[in-house]
């Protein structure tokens, strides 16, 4: 046997049946920022693990990661340390921002290719022999791991 359906009353089973589909919000961690991205149109002029000759490594530390951004050549020196001032001074960008990336800031640290990330994190700079170090706090610690992961990601 079957039975007619009116029309509001499937198009209301069918919204149902889509939502409960959605579910509830999951208890797992979100995910991580992910590779780089983007064509470095302005080849990543803001960010210190990109300057000609420097060499980045990375060490966790309690929190977060920090980097250690070095070079030998003493004009090389500079320009991270230049950089990484600007890296010191970029906060988070207004929401409108999230959608652009040109390698001025533009977005939230989810784009791009520089390991220095700002979304949900702490930066702190501080000059070392050959160049700076660039600690990076999570904000979220269940994100602390995933943060890491997407630094070292972008690691040159």
């Amino acid at each position: 046997m079957r039975v007619a359906v009116p029309a509001f009353m499937r198009n209301t089973l069918l919204v149902v049946v889509a939502i409960a589909a959605c579910g509830a919000p999951s208890s797992r961690p979100a995910p991580a920022m992910g590779a780089p991205t983007g064509l470095m149109e302005r080849g990543m002029i803001n960010c210190p693990s990109a300057v000609a000759g420097s060499r980045t490594v990375a060490t966790d530390v309690d929190g977060g990661i920090a980097l250690a951004i070095t070079a030998a050549d003493p004009k090389a020196q500079q320009d991270i340390r230049d950089a990484a001032l600007v890296q010191s001074r970029m906060g988070v960008p207004r929401e409108d921002e999230h959608v652009v990336h040109t390698g001025e800031h533009g977005g939230p640290g989810t784009h791009g290719h520089c390991p220095v990330i700002h979304i949900d994190t702490m930066i702190t700079v501080t000059d070392i022999d050959g160049g700076t170090r660039i600690t990076i706090l999570s904000t979220d610690p269940a994100r602390t791991d995933a943060m890491r992961a997407d630094v070292r990601a972008r690691l040159p």
